[in-house]
């Protein structure tokens, strides 16, 4: 059987005041959403945290309206602003639940499609009336606080280039000195794994301190640590 396009489906299942898909791995707080969802009129379908493909497959067999996503989805492979976009072209409107303060990562999910952002202190009858705004197509989140969200994304990541820009000076032998002085290693065992003589590594050190704008190896170490400077991968032999 061919299945209907989405539009058309949304269209014979109009007698609900919406669908709705919450995708949280806190299942107390998810079936309790739901159910007051569902004294509303809501369709609503809860979905676990699951591998990407999974979800939006699901997804394009609930239709839904509107998806409430949890920013936090307890898995180190799972990160909810990646699976934004793909929702967004099933038709679904994205709102994140979220009960953390980080405001970057929020305003990373509003960058990639959300359309606004809930608090899990919210109470819950105010995020009902929320989800309600956004199957309707109207804003979750205040424009002018969306705007402050992302103007907050930009400076953060200004900051992050700035920070980040006197590691781009090193040399591909400086940046692996680097990280293994990161790793705990002193200038004689960097040499004796490297195949090099001290005065080398000695010589690459300078550099990186003097690059740096940093008096001692520690200072370097730290400075790498506070910029989140990773160094660049090796290339394939």
């Amino acid at each position: 059987m061919t299945a209907l396009p989405a539009d058309a489906a949304r269209t014979l299942r109009a007698d609900a005041p919406g669908r709705v898909m919450l995708v949280d791995d806190h299942g107390l707080l998810a079936a309790s959403l739901a159910a007051l969802l569902r004294g509303d009129g809501f369709d609503v379908a809860v979905e676990e945290p699951d591998a990407p493909e999974a979800l939006l497959e699901r997804a394009r067999g609930h239709l839904p309206d509107v998806v409430l996503l949890d920013l936090d989805l307890g898995r180190e492979d799972l990160a909810a602003v990646d699976l934004i976009p793909g929702l967004r072209e099933q038709g679904a409107r994205v709102v994140m639940l979220s009960g953390s303060t980080d405001r970057v990562a929020l305003a990373e999910c509003l960058e990639a499609g959300a359309e606004g952002i809930l608090s899990k202190a919210t109470p819950f009858a105010d995020v009902v009336e929320a989800i309600g705004r956004a199957v309707a197509g109207r804003t979750v989140t205040p424009p002018a606080e969306r705007d402050r969200m992302l103007d907050l994304l930009r400076a953060e990541r200004r900051a992050r280039r700035d920070a980040l820009a006197p590691f781009d000076s090193l040399t591909p032998k400086e940046a692996e000195v680097l990280a293994s002085l990161a790793g705990g290693l002193g200038a004689e065992a960097i040499a004796e794994e490297g195949f090099v003589s001290i005065t080398t590594v000695r010589s690459q050190i300078r550099g990186i301190l003097t690059k740096l704008g940093v008096s001692s190896q520690l200072a370097a170490v730290a400075l790498a640590a506070r910029a989140g400077w990773t160094p660049p991968p090796a290339p394939r032999s």
